[in-house]
């Protein structure tokens, strides 16, 4: 009977360590999830920001290239 409470008694033990490994994992699981949900987070704003700053891009090439023609009109004058 001592033996078999023996064995109960370390199944018990086991079965704790097992539930606070689990319980470990699962906290690290969830942190993992939150990093990478931020790191998602920061991926979709710095390619929102690309493509922004690639439009800036293309309106201030438009407008040097107007300018370059209005300064080439005016040099044509003198």
């Amino acid at each position: 009977m001592e033996e078999l409470q023996a064995r109960v008694a370390s199944l018990s033990s086991h079965r704790d360590s097992n539930w606070e490994v689990l319980h470990q994992r699962l906290r690290e699981l969830e942190q993992q999830d939150f990093d990478s949900a931020a790191i998602t987070d920061l991926a979709t704003s710095t390619s929102q920001e690309i493509s922004r700053l690639r439009e800036e891009n293309r309106v201030m090439l438009r407008c040097a290239k107007e300018l370059k023609v209005i300064i080439e009109e005016s040099l044509d004058l003198f």
